[in-house]
């Protein structure tokens, strides 16, 4: 058998050894020094420069406690690694991150854009470099000298094309991922469906601002056929990134924006600036990458970010249930829903005294507002609101039991011994909701 060097794995040397650097190089990351002597390093440097060498030479030069330990590390491969492609990059931060099935997911994956101007062209490449399966592109424009100062893949060359065929050639030159381009206005909701319905997207990207209706037609479908989208615009210059919409699960921009809230363009040009477009399309890839490969946190999840990258202020959108936080519709109503339900089966817990009644209770003041509530905020204030009322209904319950049994109980003694459940419970119960959301999140991401 032989034995091969990993090169996603960084190494640096020094005249005794070589340290290497297993994992994340800013989080996490372990250095591993190895002291190897002159006839060590030889080899050392043979491996790394790519021959592959047998394991019993190695094991003989190495000695079989380092060999065993660098097979058990990953920096010794039986097989080749390739380091040449142009996804080997990408194999590495996998690789280093400990994402090693992303790139089977992505490949599975297929995302529509919305729009191939400045934002759509450069999330494009970076989906397409990513190997995403398969990227539809729409868009009717073609492209204009004034396009070039801020969307990338265009050329002189380009002007007069319609885009979806200069980004198509440009995009088969570096990636793998299947393309398909349509020519088409989006003006009515019925072609938006139309394409939807079609295509059956894992994802959409939003990169257009007109027709002024469009939002609210996405939003509609993307609920309809449970299609998650991400959105991104530039206001005269300020961009605008977010809501990343997931139905079921987070607000969509009909919960930011009403109907009166449109504005129709009357006059005037889109003031624009390459670098900031840049800014914005990869943080919308960024979280495309997140969504699709179903790693990290989603960073625009009920909320629109708009930045001022030259002055570097940021203001945050929120619902708007509440301009404030995040505030789901209904909440109260809810909770009390909860609350009677815990009321009446602690009661007939009291009425049988039967500790399963108990436990059935517990588990529902964790899983109903899982089912009742959307963001993750909501969830856990009705879990805690529904551990605090199930200590207190078992705490008056055990008085009146201790009573009838003629037990006497002070006020003063049942201060502390609430509290202290009180505060057991909602730690439990809170830890318990708080994975059962994520749970139920990566779920519904899956589904969808």
């Amino acid at each position: 058998m032989y034995i091969y060097y990993n090169h996603y794995i960084l190494s640096v040397k020094n005249n005794s050894g070589i340290r290497f650097l297993i994992g994340n190089s800013m989080f996490g990351e372990e250095k591993f020094f190895f002291r190897f002597d002159s006839n060590q390093m030889k080899i050392m440097e043979r491996l790394i420069n790519g021959e592959g060498i047998k394991v019993e030479i190695i094991e003989k030069t190495l000695g079989s406690t380092n060999l065993n330990k660098l097979i058990k590390l990953n920096v010794f491969l039986n097989s080749m690694i390739d380091k040449n492609s142009i996804d080997s990059r990408s194999k590495a931060f996998y690789f280093n991150n400990n994402m090693f099935k992303v790139d089977d997911k992505i490949k599975e994956k297929t995302v529509l854009i919305l729009g191939i101007g400045g934002i759509g062209t450069h999330v494009a490449w970076n989906l397409a470099v990513m190997n995403v399966g398969k990227l539809i592109l729409v868009d009717h424009d073609v492209v204009e000298l004034s396009n070039l100062n801020r969307q990338i893949l265009y050329d002189s060359d380009d002007i007069g094309k319609n885009k979806t065929d200069a980004l198509n050639d440009k995009l088969t030159k570096v990636s793998k991922t299947e393309i398909k381009v349509i020519k088409k206005l989006i003006d009515t909701k019925h072609k938006l469906e139309t394409i939807i319905s079609n295509e059956k997207p894992n994802l959409i990207i939003k990169s257009l601002d007109s027709p002024p209706m469009f939002p609210f037609w996405l939003d509609d479908l993307s609920l309809k056929y449970r299609t998650p989208y991400i959105t991104g615009i530039t206001l005269n210059g300020v961009p605008m990134i977010g809501p990343t919409y997931i139905p079921g699960v987070s607000c969509s921009y009909t919960d930011f924006f009403k109907d009166e809230d449109i504005n129709y363009h009357f006059g005037g040009i889109g003031s624009s600036l390459g670098v900031i477009f840049y800014n914005i399309s990869a943080e919308i890839a960024l979280e495309a990458f997140k969504l699709l490969a179903e790693v990290g946190n989603l960073e625009y999840v009920d909320k629109v970010k708009m930045v001022d990258y030259i002055t570097g202020k940021t203001a945050v959108i929120y619902p708007k249930q509440n301009k404030k936080l995040i505030n789901e519709t209904g909440i109260i109503h809810k909770t009390y829903i909860l609350i009677a339900i815990i009321s009446l089966i602690s009661l007939i817990g009291y009425k049988y005294n039967n500790i399963m009644v108990t436990l059935i209770n517990y588990i529902n003041i964790i899983i109903l507002p899982l089912f009742l509530f959307r963001s993750r905020k909501s969830t856990l204030q009705s879990i805690f609101v529904g551990s605090f009322v199930l200590c207190l209904l078992n705490v008056i319950l055990a008085i009146l039991n201790f009573n009838s049994l003629e037990f006497s109980v002070s006020f003063l003694q049942i201060i502390p011994t609430f509290s202290v459940l009180v505060g057991v419970v909602s730690i439990i119960s809170c830890s318990l909701g708080n994975i059962g959301y994520s749970v139920k999140n990566k779920l519904l991401r899956r589904s969808t």
